[in-house]
């Protein structure tokens, strides 16, 4: 979610990675496009920065998000009719699956 594509983050540069090559650039231009499975995709990434000098220095990010997270809790209401709430779900998969899980949401 990037809310005004316009606007959101003028600066950074982008790295966009989809199976679907029709994907790539849709919605902004990719400084770096990567067609492929993202199970193939992710491991050749990691193999690429696993030697400690390839590495980026992440520290200062780290704390900006630290420091989101601290400001802005996450939180929902449950629904009063009793239904599952997406945001319950999610914290029950974490509870169960511990803190080594990854998740991924396709949103189209």
């Amino acid at each position: 979610v990037t809310g005004q594509l316009a606007t959101f983050a003028p600066l950074a540069k982008v790295i966009h990675a989809d199976i679907d090559p029709a994907e790539i650039s849709k919605n902004r231009v990719a400084d770096v496009p990567i067609v492929g499975d993202c199970k193939e995709v992710i491991s050749e990434l990691i193999g690429l920065l696993r030697p400690a000098e390839r590495r980026p220095n992440v520290e200062e990010w780290m704390s900006y998000l630290l420091d989101l997270k601290r400001r802005y809790p996450t939180g929902y209401d449950e629904p009063a009719d009793g239904s599952l709430s997406p945001q319950y779900v999610i914290k029950r998969i974490g509870e169960i699956t511990g803190s080594d899980a990854y998740y991924a949401a396709g949103v189209g």
